[in-house]
């Protein structure tokens, strides 16, 4: 195991709700109310009803707006950022339509301040509005590495039947994955508008080669 594969499964660890910190009692409340918000057990077990929770790929019809993600990423900013995303399904398959901007996401106050360690975003407000998948960024230093990929139970604890995007910095440049309440997609070759499942060595594996 490199220092890379050591670095990712350190930082996996970590696991903090920092998304929960931020909804209101009111929010709170809903969350609780939601059926959309039940435990992740009963979301992979009803595959009919949270199909983007069991998709095997991942495919992004925005290609403008993934491409504005990773050249945002690239500036390697200090703080995190993010915003939402509109997603629909074919057979197995999680499709992105359309990525909000993030400025246009901070203006509808679903999106607020960003800090190192978090960024504040208002999964329930989205999620009324009709998005059904979050964006956010890593910051760390390229020579980080695998350590500015860890997706923990804050990052993953989005309501049910939504698919999230993630990006940050690698020695070689910006990369960009996807996950869900339980799995994690890897993007497939060198594109940017395809990703598929990927098993915890198959991420150890891929990071490999991008060290």
């Amino acid at each position: 195991m490199n220092i890379d594969q050591c670095l990712y499964a350190a930082s996996s660890a970590l696991t903090v709700p920092f998304n929960l910190l931020f909804a209101t009692v009111g929010e709170i409340a809903s969350i609780v109310k939601s059926e959309a918000y039940q435990p992740t057990l009963q979301l992979y077990l009803r595959k009919n009803d949270f199909p983007l929770e069991h998709a095997k790929s991942i495919v992004i019809k925005d290609n403008r707006g993934v491409d504005d993600l990773l050249e945002r990423t690239r500036e390697a900013e200090l703080n995190e950022w993010g915003t939402f995303l509109v997603a629909s399904h074919s057979k197995d398959k999680a499709i992105i339509e359309k990525i909000l901007k993030s400025e246009e996401a901070k203006e509808i106050g679903i999106v607020g301040k960003g800090y190192p360690d978090r960024i504040e975003l208002y999964m329930q407000k989205a999620d009324n509005l009709g998005y059904n998948g979050s964006i956010h960024y890593h910051p760390g230093f390229k020579i980080f590495g695998a350590l500015n990929l860890h997706v923990h139970y804050g990052d993953r604890y989005n309501p049910g039947n939504w698919i999230n995007l993630l990006t940050f910095n690698l020695r070689k440049g910006p990369e960009i994955i996807g996950y869900n309440r339980t799995h994690l997609y890897l993007r497939e070759g060198l594109r940017n508008d395809i990703m598929v499942k990927a098993s915890p060595i198959k991420v150890l594996q891929y990071l490999n080669k991008k060290a």
